[in-house]
Parts: C-alpha cells; sequence; structure tokens
C-alpha cells in the first residue's frame, strides 16, 4: 500500500474514532462511548461546528508527520513530546476534576473513562516503544494513529455539569 493511501486510511480511522467520542452518532454525550473529549468540547461551546472541529484535528494528524507522506520509517521526537505532555496532563485532569466527574457524570462513568484512558495510554507507550526500538513504517504510522486517538477520545474527557 502506497504510503499516502495507508495515510488516508488511518486519517478515516481516526475521523470514526473522534466522531463517536463526540457523540455524532447518536446516543448524546458524554457516555462512556461517547466520552466528549476537552479538546473538542471546548470549541463547541464557543459555537465552531463540530465538523470544522473534527476536520482540523484530522488536518493536525495529517501533517504532524510529513514523513509518513513520504513513507519514511522515523516517527518523529515530537510525537513523544505530545505524548508526554498528554500523558502529564490527562494525569492531572483525572485526579483534578475526579470529584467534578464522580459527581456530575456518575462513578462509573469516571472510573471507566481513567481505566480506558490508562489502557490506551498503556497501548501508546507500547506502539511508541515499538516504533522506536525497530522502526518501520507501519509502526511509526500505527504508534502516531494509536496517540492522536487516545488523544480525540480518553485522554481528556469532559468531568463536569453538562450545560
Amino acid at each position: 500500500m502506497k504510503p499516502v493511501h495507508a495515510l488516508a486510511v488511518a486519517a478515516v480511522s481516526l475521523a470514526l474514532v473522534v466522531a463517536q467520542a463526540l457523540g455524532v452518532f447518536g446516543g448524546g454525550s458524554p457516555t462512556i462511548l461517547s466520552p466528549a473529549p476537552l479538546l473538542f468540547v471546548l470549541p463547541v461551546f464557543i459555537g465552531l461546528p463540530v465538523l470544522l472541529i473534527l476536520f482540523l484535528f484530522l488536518a493536525i494528524f495529517c501533517v504532524w508527520s510529513p514523513a509518513l507522506l513520504r513513507g519514511e520509517v522515523s516517527t518523529p521526537r515530537r510525537t513523544l513530546v505530545l505524548y508526554v505532555v498528554f500523558a502529564v496532563l490527562s494525569t492531572a485532569w483525572y485526579v483534578t476534576g475526579w470529584h467534578y466527574g464522580a459527581q456530575y457524570e456518575g462513578l462509573k462513568y469516571t472510573v471507566t473513562c481513567a481505566v480506558l484512558s490508562a489502557a490506551s495510554f498503556s497501548l501508546c507507550s507500547l506502539l511508541l516503544w515499538r516504533s522506536y526500538a525497530s522502526p518501520s513504517y507501519l509502526r511509526s504510522l500505527v504508534a502516531q494513529f494509536a496517540l492522536f486517538a487516545w488523544i480525540g477520545s480518553y485522554a481528556v474527557v469532559y468531568l463536569g455539569e453538562v450545560p
């Protein structure tokens, strides 16, 4: 498969993950399956259309690593920096927002989202380690896809009163 086609498949898959996290496919949000990632909820609260926010996130994913478009095997160091930043941000968010999450969304929702975030973080850890230890195009693409999927779903979910 050509690199541009592989990246397109990853982008479409990421769009589906993020759209589900935003509750685009129905069922409302926030729920366990549609956790309302704060990264997208705040722009929606100020009036930006959901599809525009989704498109911008996908555009960032696609241009994040120009090496993916060229079919190179390396994972950029900025991906590791993004991983660390969101690991710290996610941990701080769940610790400081735990009370509000339990109060407004329920303990089951808050615990499940935290567990899914931790599992996603662990998967990203493994995939990033593999992409650096034994570089390949597919490992780099999958590691970056997993990181953006985690960021776009459970890394920092909305834990508060729904307006």
